[in-house]
């Protein structure tokens, strides 16, 4: 499980935060053994834009557990873990397959939307594994957001998720509960 900073929405808060406030990113313990006091271990990088391939990469600090002998990362809420695509593109192919459209359609309306677009496969595999992972998500943010109880359809409970917050807000959530987030 990634430990994710919340509230961090952009590159340019990332950077801000980088820049003026870096122990922010310290994780409170090491995700691996639970002990505390994690040493800065250097930076990697990750594609930086939502919107588009080209730009700076963004630093991801790297910290390391002196007791356990591993290392662990923190990424921003925008930057999703193990993925090359930012959740605000997997937002709008969400949210243009909840308007009801196909997947290629959705897949042709990226065009308009974005620079970097993802293959057809890539779709229909976020998709999938969202409506496959629907009974977990759904019961953990009805837990921390009670109006979401309302909507009972995965199209319903989606819809109304994200008008109430980003996708990444969602899946850092899901997240810090330990579900695998797709």
């Amino acid at each position: 499980m990634a430990h994710i900073l919340a509230a961090i929405h952009t590159l340019d808060q990332h950077l801000d935060t980088w820049l003026h406030d870096i122990d922010r990113y310290r994780p409170p313990q090491c995700p691996h053994c639970g002990r505390s006091g994690l040493w800065s271990h250097g930076v990697y990088y990750r594609r930086a834009g939502a919107e588009t391939p080209q730009g700076c990469p963004a630093p991801i600090p790297r910290f390391f557990c002196q007791h356990c002998k591993r290392t662990c990362s923190t990424l921003p809420e925008y930057i999703p873990p193990r993925r090359w695509y930012h959740w605000l593109t997997q937002q709008l192919a969400l949210q243009l397959s909840l308007l009801g459209r196909s997947l290629i359609q959705v897949w042709h309306a990226l065009f308009d939307l974005i620079d970097a677009v993802p293959s057809l496969c890539t779709l229909q595999r976020w998709l999938r594994r969202c409506r496959k992972c629907f009974p977990q998500h759904q019961f953990h943010l009805r837990n921390v957001f009670p109006r979401l109880g309302y909507s009972a359809s995965f199209g319903a409970f989606w819809g109304a998720c994200l008008n109430t917050m980003a996708l990444s807000t969602a899946m850092r959530i899901l997240n810090s509960y330990g579900d695998s987030i797709p």
